[in-house]
């Protein structure tokens, strides 16, 4: 349901409200047979604004359905052998779905799929002293966040090493979550982050997402953030509070965010959807089809 749409309903229940206080109020004070006479205009107005409310949402319908069928022909081919690689920072598992969905219709070779868990985006009083012990065993593991960030960036920008890799080693001390079929030795082009948060005055941002993109764009890869569009709390404004240069899509869980998502990942950088933080609804490209 588009918010011009929610708009219509809620300007529709308060008019209905209103006429019916002052129907209410009015038959207080006013003959039997004006009070009826209200009665029937209300019932006219509802049944115009009812056909009316029934027109819009058979337009909608058909917009959405021209949008379903369109889409595959739309972005067949566009990432076609690209190597990206998907990574959950955020609460909704499913937007990480959605995200892949619109991968695979643009025909781009997913490598691999991989949640960040919380050990990642402890505070640093918690987290150094795990990195220091966990250095002590396994010389490769880093003394700080930044580092970890670094690390986990080069083993997507270059390729892991094929048996006992850092990737492995990160998910055995649960700063990961990966997928069976995971193929971490091919290196990456692109990189997919999939965040929106469930509560507010989440750190995550900060600790994990933040150093994390930087990470990643300083191996030279190209990143885009995405979020569904009815996450809890949008993480897009904290990622402009942070300075975060990135492109954001704010409904990567709708057909509209499908296609974004992949004319963003060709290097339009803007922040895209239908949120208070989005600039613009669709990159250019995707108006051209180029």
């Amino acid at each position: 349901m588009t918010p011009g749409f929610k708009y219509h309903i809620v300007t529709i229940a308060a008019i209905f409200l209103s006429l019916t206080i002052g129907l209410v109020v009015g038959s207080l004070y006013v003959e039997p047979h004006l009070a009826n006479q209200q009665k029937k205009v209300i019932n006219q107005i509802r049944t115009v604004l009812d056909r009316e409310n029934a027109t819009q949402k058979k337009t909608i319908d058909q917009y959405r359905t021209f949008v379903a069928e369109m889409m595959p022909s739309l972005l067949r081919g566009k990432l076609a052998g690209v190597p990206v690689a998907i990574v959950q920072t955020g609460d909704y598992p499913d937007a990480t779905g959605k995200a892949r969905e619109a991968l695979q219709m643009a025909d781009a070779r997913i490598l691999s799929v991989t949640a960040i868990a919380r050990a990642f985006g402890r505070p640093d009083e918690l987290l150094k002293p795990a990195l220091a012990a966990l250095q002590q065993r396994d010389p490769r593991f880093p003394a700080d966040r930044e580092g970890l960030a670094r690390k986990l960036a080069m083993a997507l920008a270059h390729g892991d090493a094929p048996t006992d890799g850092f990737m492995a080693a990160l998910e055995r001390e649960d700063f990961i979550d990966t997928e069976p079929g995971n193929d971490y030795q091919t290196p990456a082009q692109y990189v997919v982050v999939v965040a929106g948060s469930r509560t507010e005055g989440s750190l995550r941002i900060s600790n994990v997402d933040q150093p994390l993109i930087a990470a990643l764009q300083k191996q030279g890869l190209t990143v885009v953030a995405c979020e569904p569009q009815e996450a809890l709390v949008s993480d897009i404004g904290a990622y402009r509070s942070l300075n975060i240069d990135v492109a954001t899509v704010d409904n990567v869980d709708t057909d509209i965010g499908h296609c974004t998502l992949v004319f963003a990942l060709r290097g339009e950088k803007d922040d895209y959807g239908t949120k208070e933080t989005a600039k613009r609804l669709l990159p250019p490209s995707l108006a051209r089809n180029d």
